[in-house]
């Protein structure tokens, strides 16, 4: 029987259990500080330099785990940006004042169906009767220097997602969805920072 008043007895107990955890804080500790430079040094590498995610990532994810809150950590150019561009900052291989949309996404604008073989990416990025073919030009320009994703995905995004009949993601464990025009214009939107 223990003779000793509650709030002693308490406060030993206390401190017996703290001096038994202290050698395993330690090793958490050592543990951490030998595993610095090797998160330093995958820091530094070009794969963990992407901050925006690829669709798989933000469909499973609900764009949940993104780097910067609901948008990329640096966002792609705006519409605006390649608007006013130099056209010496234009990709190479699709100068502002010829590059047509059409053959740039492998798929006609919205609504520009009559005049494929016109349409020009500048067009698009002044498109104001219809904002999404403004933003995939502009995530199609930015992806050459702010991806992921990668020009080819923007081209399949909006080929099979926005003008046929669906874009199939490939996620974690195989996990898969179809988007079609509302689910790229989010994941363009998230690109190009505009989601609230």
């Amino acid at each position: 029987m223990n003779q000793k008043h509650p709030a002693e007895s308490l406060q030993q107990g206390q401190a017996e259990i703290a001096a038994a955890a202290r050698p395993g804080r330690r090793k958490l500790i050592q543990a951490g500080l030998a595993s610095a430079p090797v998160l330093l040094a995958l820091k530094s590498t070009p794969v963990l330099a992407g901050n925006c995610k690829h669709p798989s990532g933000f469909s499973v994810s609900g764009n949940l785990s993104a780097t910067g809150g609901k948008n990329c950590a640096t966002r792609f150019p705006s519409i605006n940006d390649w608007v006013k561009a130099d056209p010496g900052l234009w990709p190479s291989g699709y100068p502002r004042d010829t590059a047509l949309f059409g053959a740039a996404l492998t798929a006609g604008a919205i609504g520009h169906d009559a005049d494929i073989g016109t349409f020009r990416l500048i067009d698009a990025l002044n498109d104001a009767s219809n904002p999404l073919n403004a933003k995939a030009a502009a995530v199609f320009l930015g992806s050459f220097n702010s991806g992921p994703p990668s020009f080819s995905v923007v081209q399949a995004l909006w080929a099979d997602g926005v003008r046929g009949g669906g874009y199939a993601t490939l996620g974690y464990k195989s996990e898969s969805a179809v988007w079609h025009q509302t689910e790229v214009e989010k994941y363009f939107d998230y690109l190009l920072g505009l989601n609230p």
